[in-house]
Order: structure tokens, then sequence, then C-alpha cells
């Protein structure tokens, strides 16, 4: 049952999250100077972009509600003892995520 409710709790926040504003212009910069775009590409690459937009932040917080649903239905079957433990896990495994985050972001600039 431990290595269950892990899994789930692992599975779950494990999940990276979609490409915000800042990091798709930045990865639309990487492409434009690694690929050598044309100033027709470039416009081309926005517009794809720009298309599937809305459909991102939709799945965004699709993501949002089923990861905070997911990790209220985990605590409810926990007891207050292991509920603290696995908000202290939550925040650990957020750390990281920041960490890991700030990394990317420093060696991509």
């Amino acid at each position: 049952m431990k290595k269950l409710i892990l899994c789930l709790v692992l599975s779950t926040l494990s999940v990276g999250s979609f490409a915000g504003e800042d990091r798709q212009e930045r990865y639309m910069e990487r492409m434009e100077k690694k690929l050598e775009l044309t100033a027709d590409q470039q416009t081309q690459l926005k517009a794809i972009y720009d298309k599937n937009a809305a459909e991102r932040k939709a799945l965004r917080e699709s993501m949002h509600r089923l990861h905070e649903s997911t990790n209220n239905d985990i605590r409810a079957i926990l007891t207050p003892e292991q509920q603290a433990k696995f908000d202290k896990m939550k925040e650990r495994r957020k750390q990281k995520h920041m960490e890991k985050k700030n990394k990317h972001h420093t060696d991509h600039d």
C-alpha cells in the first residue's frame, strides 16, 4: 500500500509543467538562431504557437486541477502524521523542481 501511494504521489508530482509565455519566447528565439529561420519562417512559427496557445493554457489548467484533486484524494486516506509527511514530500519535490527549472534557465540563457 505504501509503495502504491508513493508511486501515485511521485507520478502526480513529477509531471512537468507546460511551457509558459517566457519559456515559449526563449524557445522560439533559440529555434530562430540555431535553425537560422527566415523572417517568413519566424512569422509562421509564431502563428503556430499562437494558434495553439488557448489549448495549451486549458491543458495547464486542467492538469493543475487534476494534481490538486489527486493530492486531496491521497490526503483523505492518510492519517494526520502521514499527511504531514506527504506535505513535506510535496514541498521537497516542489523545491527540487524549482532548482532544476532555475538551473535549466541558467544553462540556456
